[in-house]
């Protein structure tokens, strides 16, 4: 990062020239220590080990090893801000993210959310409304765009004569006590509804990239279901049809009960087709003769949760361009509420 004399400022500010100074992240909060925090609190100490990293937890949970590479934990999120931080990652459940995010835009701290946005459409519009006034830097932690494969595959479909597009099928399958071994998942945030746990919110990833891609929408269909297999209280299976304002059809199935997982996007057009692949990391294109072309985006799911630390980073420091705003987030948990009327019919 370029250095700026202090002389050279000063002569701007004589001569009325509005200059803005990078600013460095010299201390980060890392709210919650749930398997994100967790990560983050690895990567951030791996990717920028001069960042010092305050530790906000509430003191009710288990100790983690993870703990030790923290240069201070505290208690309370006010405690984190009087110590002086630049930013702030939250990474407790999705109840918890507009009361957190809420003391840190006032305290105009930029923040990376982890995904959902909140649990519900009421607060996340009240945190969106403060945001809109403060002007504080707010991220949300959709990984899938910052993937390897993200840009190229976006640009294939709205720049690449692919053809028209006839329709879209997106799948997500896993099993949810896979997701974290050493925990038992009925105790989850994932399995229990007062924490915002369910498919709809855990897997909401494939809701923002096929509103960024093929969104916007014009209704919706859906069946939330829940499988009965995996002793929880929220839906782990979801069905859903969007319709776009042209007419195609964009159909998600989303489910963490599938102990063989699957995750694609299927792109249909009157020339071919297109496939990602995000397990394999291959992106796939076969035309209507049988020809078929390649690309491979295979990474280490550590290395999109780096690019998105990154990407973070470079916003505060350098002013990058945001990918995913507070207002993507909220545009997600809209659909979700529609997405939720409709499972008894057709929502608009």
């Amino acid at each position: 990062m370029a250095h700026i004399p202090t002389l050279s400022i000063e002569i701007a500010r004589l001569c009325g020239i509005k200059i803005v100074i990078p600013k460095q992240i010299k201390q980060i909060a890392i709210i919650g220590l749930g398997s994100i925090g967790k990560r983050h609190l690895r990567l951030v100490k791996e990717i920028r080990p001069d960042i010092r990293i305050i530790l906000v937890r509430s003191g009710k949970g288990a100790s983690w090893p993870e703990e030790r590479l923290a240069d201070v934990t505290v208690n309370t999120l006010s405690e984190a801000i009087s110590n002086g931080i630049d930013a702030a990652i939250v990474s407790t459940p999705a109840v918890f993210h507009v009361s957190q995010s809420m003391e840190l835009i006032k305290s105009g701290i930029p923040t990376l959310i982890e995904k959902p946005l909140s649990h519900e459409l009421s607060s996340a519009e009240k945190l969106r409304q403060i945001w809109l006034k403060e002007k504080t830097l707010i991220l949300l932690g959709y990984t899938l765009r910052h993937a390897a494969a993200t840009d190229f595959f976006y640009n294939k479909i709205k720049k690449d004569d692919l053809g028209t597009i006839l329709s879209v099928t997106i799948r997500c399958e896993s099993y949810l006590p896979n997701w974290r071994p050493d925990q038992d998942y009925r105790k989850t945030v994932s399995a229990k509804q007062n924490l915002g746990g369910g498919v709809l919110l855990e897997l909401s990833h494939e809701i923002d990239y096929a509103n960024w891609i093929f969104g916007p929408f014009k209704s919706v269909r859906s069946m939330l279901k829940n499988s009965e297999t995996l002793d929880i209280d929220v839906e782990d299976m979801a069905d859903i049809i969007f319709e776009t304002h042209d007419k195609k059809t964009v159909n998600i199935h989303l489910d963490f009960c599938s102990q063989i997982p699957s995750r694609f996007c299927l792109v249909n057009t009157d020339k071919g087709r297109l496939k990602w692949d995000f397990l394999k990391g291959v992106i796939l294109w076969t035309d209507i003769d049988g020809r078929s072309e390649s690309w491979d985006f295979s990474e280490e799911r550590d290395e999109i949760y780096k690019n998105q630390l990154k990407h973070f980073f470079c916003c505060i420091e350098e002013e990058c361009k945001e990918k995913v705003t507070i207002n993507d987030g909220v545009s997600v948990l809209k659909l979700i509420a529609s997405i939720q009327r409709a499972s008894n019919g057709v929502c608009i």
